[in-house]
């Protein structure tokens, strides 16, 4: 999956995922809930990765999405 193909099943421009990648825009949980949905995953793993191997049509989904999840951590983090 290509993140504009990613992009385009959650509801998101192009624009908009360069910027969650950027750090630029932080993601609402719907948005995450919306992420797991079309990766077919559970919202909840998408804040347990390990160094496993992953199918080569969803790598760059893994990476948007473990930059997303930083991005959550880096939120929550700062509103404490």
């Amino acid at each position: 999956m290509t993140r504009q193909s990613l992009a385009a099943s959650i509801g998101v421009t192009k624009t908009t995922m360069n910027r969650l990648e950027q750090g630029s825009t932080r993601p609402s949980t719907q948005l995450i809930e919306r992420i797991a949905s079309v990766l077919e995953i559970e919202m909840m793993d998408l804040f347990n990765f390990h160094d496993s191997a992953k199918p080569s049509e969803a790598a760059e989904a893994i990476v948007l999405l473990q930059r997303t999840i930083e991005l959550l951590k880096k939120t929550r983090s700062s509103k404490k």
